[in-house]
C-alpha cells in the first residue's frame, strides 16, 4: 500500500511539475506582466530587490529557464529510476526557493513536506532493498 502511494505521490508531482512547465511558458508568451507581482507580498524584501533587478528585465528568459527547470523535473520524477530521487531533492529545493518569493507560500510549504515524505519513504525502501540483496 505504502509503495502505491509513493508511486501515486511521485507521478502526481511529476505531472504537477509538467503542467507548471506548460503553464508558465503559455503565460511567458501570452501574459508575462502577470508575474511581476509575485514579490510584492514576500516575506523576505531581498526576494522583491532581486526579481527587479534581475528577473523583471528578462522575465521572458526567466520564465523559460523555469519552465525548462520543470520539464526537467518532470522527466525525473516520471521515471521508475534512481533518478527519482534526484528529482525529489530537486523538487524540495526548487519549492523551498519558492515560499517566500509569492502568494502560495502556505501551499509551497505543503508541497515541501509532502516531497520530503516521498524522498524519506524512497530512501528507507532504497536502502532496505539493498541490505536484501545482499
Amino acid at each position: 500500500m505504502r509503495r502505491k502511494l509513493f508511486t501515486i505521490g511521485r507521478v502526481g508531482f511529476g505531472l504537477l511539475y509538467l503542467a507548471a512547465a506548460i503553464g508558465n511558458l503559455v503565460m511567458a508568451f501570452t501574459d508575462p506582466g502577470v508575474y511581476r507581482t509575485f514579490t510584492e507580498k514576500t516575506y523576505l524584501p531581498f526576494y522583491e530587490t532581486l526579481w527587479k533587478r534581475f528577473v523583471d528585465p528578462h522575465l521572458a528568459t526567466w520564465i523559460v529557464v523555469l519552465a525548462a527547470l520543470e520539464f526537467v523535473l518532470a522527466g525525473l520524477l516520471l521515471t521508475r529510476r534512481a533518478y527519482v530521487r534526484v528529482g525529489l531533492a530537486g523538487g524540495i529545493i526548487f519549492t523551498l526557493l519558492l515560499v517566500p518569493s509569492n502568494p502560495f507560500t502556505l501551499l509551497n510549504l505543503i508541497l515541501v513536506v509532502v516531497q520530503m515524505l516521498l524522498f524519506a519513504y524512497d530512501l528507507r525502501t532504497r536502502h532496505s532493498d539493498m541490505g536484501a540483496k545482499i
